[in-house]
């Protein structure tokens, strides 16, 4: 196989699916998302940190 050629992974179409499915109003959610960024940096030492959910049409 050429080894350029990217795989979609096992799991990646139930994962896309089941991320649909929640419906996530991502603007509505920020503020949230900022709290557990801010609480992830601070339990990891960073000065900051992401929280990427990536869907079939969100990226």
């Amino acid at each position: 196989m050429n080894q350029s050629m990217q795989t979609i992974p096992e799991k990646e179409i139930a994962r896309l699916l089941h991320l649909a499915e929640l419906s996530l109003d991502y603007v509505s959610l920020k503020e949230e998302f900022n709290g557990l960024t801010e609480l992830a940096a601070g339990i990891t030492g960073t000065r900051i940190s992401h929280i990427n959910l990536i869907g079939a049409f969100h990226i």
